[in-house]
């Protein structure tokens, strides 16, 4: 009976050691400093073999420090990439974006969908999935 309440001392103590450790709030890493959210890709244009695909989301700095975004790139399938009219897909944003704050992005592109289906051209609104982002911020001492 003493063995098996020193067992169950001792595994009280690790399980309490274990959950010390863990529990540190000074080095708190922020994931995901960059947020994406109510993101909206949307088709359309007035030439039925030609397909602009508009797109537009909320960036949130997340970081604790303000950051400068200097362009969006939507990512894409190797597959729509081809159709691209223009393969230029950058946009060059040039905000400033303060801790905390965020603001909406928007921008086009065109596909060619000749000979396309409607139901295969409707598949293309959820082709954007991920953006990258170039953004640049000062670091070190003030």
């Amino acid at each position: 009976m003493k063995k098996l309440t020193l067992v169950f001392l001792c595994l009280f103590l690790f399980a309490a050691l274990i959950g010390c450790t863990n529990s540190g709030g000074k080095d708190k890493i922020i994931e995901d400093g960059i947020v994406i959210q109510m993101k909206l890709t949307s088709l359309g244009g007035d030439n039925p073999d030609i397909t602009r695909v508009t797109y537009s989301f909320e960036v949130w700095n997340r970081l604790g420090k303000s950051i400068s975004v200097i362009s969006v790139r939507p990512i894409i399938s190797a597959e729509v990439f081809e159709k691209l009219v223009d393969p230029n897909l950058t946009l060059d944003v040039n905000i400033q974006l303060e801790s905390n704050e965020s603001r909406k992005i928007s921008g086009t592109f065109q596909i060619d969908t000749k000979g396309m289906s409607k139901d295969e051209i409707a598949k293309l609104a959820s082709l954007i999935t991920q953006y990258k982002i170039v953004t640049e911020q000062i670091v070190g001492e003030k």
